[in-house]
């Protein structure tokens, strides 16, 4: 397995921090960026969307509402 970013690990760093495991997107992000980071740790099965829950950071919105990334329970 490919090593992870150091983007990456800050996002998956800052999640196992936070009670509900969510991820936050890092300041200073563009959003196509943050899109890349979300998509790939959802490829790489660390990470899976949600929809989004009161509180919780929200990484992009489709048609249904607003979508979230927690950590994958192990």
């Amino acid at each position: 397995m490919a090593k992870l970013t150091d983007s990456q690990l800050i996002v998956l760093s800052k999640a196992v921090a936070r009670e509900d495991g969510a991820a936050v997107v890092p300041p200073k992000l563009n959003k196509a960026a943050a899109a890349k980071i979300g998509s790939s740790l959802i490829g790489r099965k660390l990470m899976r969307e949600i929809r989004s829950r009161p509180g919780m950071p929200i990484w992009r919105a489709d048609e249904n509402g607003l979508l979230g990334l927690p950590l994958l329970e192990q």
